[in-house]
C-alpha cells in the first residue's frame, strides 16, 4: 500500500475523481482552496433568477461574493452579477465538487493493484 501525496509533498485528504487531469489527482487539505479563490463555478450561488438564493450568516465568513477580473479562462464577474459562494471553516471556498474527501482519514492508502 502505498500513501497518496500533495504535489507540495503533504499527504492528500482531497482526490480529483475525474482521474484526467494532467498532473497529480491528489491534493492536501493546504492546496484544495485558497482564501482569495472565487472556487469553482458548481458550487456558486445567485441572488438573481428563477432560482435565486440569498446568501446567510456573516459575509466573509459564512460566504463572500465571487468578483472576478476578466482573463483567459473567465469572464469579468461583479458583485451586480449577484453570484455568491460559500465558505468553509477556514473562510475558504469549497473546493469542485468533482473532488472527494477523505473522510475515513486512511490518505487514500490503496492496494496498488486498485488505485
Amino acid at each position: 500500500m502505498a500513501k497518496k501525496y500533495c504535489d507540495c509533498g503533504n499527504p492528500a485528504s482531497w482526490l480529483y475523481m475525474p482521474g484526467f487531469s494532467d498532473g497529480n489527482s491528489f491534493v492536501c487539505d493546504d492546496c484544495i482552496s485558497q482564501v482569495d479563490s472565487v472556487g469553482c463555478s458548481c458550487n456558486w450561488e445567485y441572488t438573481i433568477g428563477e432560482c435565486a438564493t440569498i446568501p446567510e450568516g456573516i459575509e466573509g465568513k459564512d460566504w463572500k461574493w465571487v468578483v472576478q477580473t476578466a482573463n483567459e479562462h473567465m469572464s469579468e464577474i461583479t458583485i451586480d452579477d449577484g453570484i455568491w459562494v460559500r465558505l468553509d471553516e477556514r473562510c475558504r471556498p469549497y473546493p469542485c465538487a468533482e473532488y472527494e474527501y477523505d473522510t475515513d482519514g486512511n490518505n487514500f492508502d490503496w492496494d496498488d493493484e486498485e488505485s
